[in-house]
Parts: C-alpha cells; structure tokens; sequence
C-alpha cells in the first residue's frame, strides 16, 4: 500500500513536469487566448501511451503491476490530469 503511494507520487510529479515542459515547449508556436494545444497535445499523448502500455500490459504481459501504478495512476495521471479510475 504505501509503495504503491509512493509509485503514484513519484509518477506524478515526473507526469506533471513532463506536461509543463510540453506547454514550455509549444508557447511560442502558438497564439495567446486561442486553441489549448499544450492541453490538447498531452491529452492526446497521454492516451496513446496509455493505449500502447495497456495493450502491451494485456496481450503480452510486459507490464507488471507496480509498472501500471507508477504509469497509469502516477505518470499518466499526473501527465494528462485524468482520473486513475477514469
């Protein structure tokens, strides 16, 4: 139980660091008061990884269970900002 705390927070914040370097990167490119494509971006990232992942973790078995808590509820929770149960 508190390992797996620590594999959620430990993700988090390497998934929260990971979506503001995303919209430090996208800044420039894109106009103030328009579309968010740091939100966009991360959000769409997000899912791919998280698809990628599972679909590995499923037919595979590549990604064992203290990998998913630390991706899913603590990187991709913390990257994308979607509910661990979501």
């Amino acid at each position: 139980m508190l390992a797996n705390l620590l594999l959620v927070a430990v993700g988090g914040a390497l998934g929260s660091c990971a979506r503001y370097a995303i919209s430090i990167l996208l800044a420039p490119h894109v106009a103030v008061g328009r579309f968010p494509w740091a939100t966009f971006t991360a959000n769409t990232l997000g899912c791919l990884i998280a698809g990628l992942l599972m679909g590995l973790a499923l037919r595979q078995g590549l990604v064992g269970a203290q990998l998913r808590v630390f991706l899913f509820a603590g990187f991709l929770g913390g990257f994308t900002t979607f509910s661990a149960f979501g």
